[in-house]
């Protein structure tokens, strides 16, 4: 599994995520080119407001891309996305998302499941504004 995850602070009131999770189920070798629209990989992409997560922005489905290995060390890989998602707006508004295409290098590191939270995507009890930023506490 693959997540990235931003955070960008625009100002008050103002602070957005993104958040891209790919399954990816193969292991990762140096130089592979995945066909992330064949099964069973699947990939999910989401975009809101930090105080809303789930409520505002656009959130869908990854309908075809590919995933190129570019580089594999000890705890990370540099990989090279190149992605399609159809994306809906929580509120079904219409016109607001659409499809988006994503190209961007990622260098992952390996983290392990009991690191995680919600900001990662680890579901537990807690307060939906800690989905939606990083590090929030109460």
């Amino acid at each position: 599994m693959i997540g990235l995850r931003e955070y960008m602070d625009d100002g008050l009131d103002a602070e957005k995520f993104r958040k891209i999770t790919l399954v990816i189920n193969a292991p990762l070798k140096e130089g592979d080119h995945i066909d992330l629209s064949r099964e069973p990989n699947r990939g999910f992409y989401g975009t809101g407001l930090s105080y809303m997560p789930g409520k505002a922005g656009c959130y869908g489905y990854l309908t075809a891309g590919t995933l190129t290995v570019e580089k594999v060390e000890a705890q990370t890989v540099r990989l090279q996305l190149d992605a399609q998602f159809e994306l809906k707006s929580p509120t079904e508004f219409e016109g607001a998302c659409g499809t988006l295409q994503y190209n961007n290098t990622i260098i992952a590191r390996q983290r392990y499941l009991q690191e995680l939270g919600p900001w990662e995507g680890v579901p537990r009890e807690a307060d939906y504004f800690e989905e939606g930023a990083p590090g929030y506490t109460h």
